[in-house]
């Protein structure tokens, strides 16, 4: 009679799947651009706007308020594996600048109400991108911005579910070497909900 021995199934331990958290723009109030030539906040445009239009329409900077998806949101302090922000380029004049992106140094920010309160917000790390390249209505681009979204993460006051709100203008705040026409557009929620300004971030459970 044959001896059979059993030997005993080994067991493969579970490999953590990254989770995903999307922020997005969730409706047409919630992005939009100041300029100089009205102290309100323009929601309703086709584009958000950075950088000069003309002789007598400039200092143009635009915002977007970013609300995360009920499902999978970042708890505080989690360290981050990516943390990218998508956005889609509009119409825009083929200016050669570098425009400024940051992300707003708050817990749970609302939209600015006026020009001035777009420009008293304080915004955090920012780092400039490079728009030199040719500027295609409708290319997707996404940005590396995990050190900024981890800066808000590890903030005292955040809490999972807190919206995060982009803020982007030019880089200089003179406007000093700027042609009247030199100017960078995304596409908007009001233009293109699909298309408008995202966040995702990743990191393990």
């Amino acid at each position: 009679m044959a001896l059979v021995i059993a030997y005993p199934t080994p067991t493969v331990a579970a490999v953590a799947q990254p989770v995903t958290s999307i922020f997005r723009v969730i409706q047409g109030t919630h992005d939009g651009y100041s300029a100089n030539n009205s102290t309100a906040m323009n929601t309703s445009a086709a584009t958000l706007v950075t950088g000069d239009i003309s002789s007598t329409l400039f200092d143009f900077a635009a915002v977007a308020l970013l609300t995360p998806d009920a499902a999978n949101q970042i708890p505080k302090a989690k360290t981050l594996q990516t943390a990218k922000l998508i956005v889609t380029q509009g119409a825009g004049r083929s200016g050669s600048f570098e425009t400024r992106v940051a992300f707003e140094a708050a817990d749970n920010p609302t939209f600015p109400t006026s020009k001035a309160d777009h420009q008293a917000r304080v915004r955090g790390t920012a780092f400039l991108w490079d728009t030199n390249a040719a500027w295609v209505t409708g290319t997707v681009i996404e940005l590396d911005v995990k050190t900024q979204i981890q800066a808000i993460v590890n903030r005292t006051g955040y809490a999972p579910g807190n919206r995060i709100q982009f803020l982007w203008d030019h880089s200089s705040t003179t406007g000093a070497g700027f042609g009247v026409n030199d100017n960078h557009q995304l596409t908007s929620f009001d233009s293109n909900p699909d298309q408008s300004v995202r966040l995702e971030v990743t990191y393990l459970p």
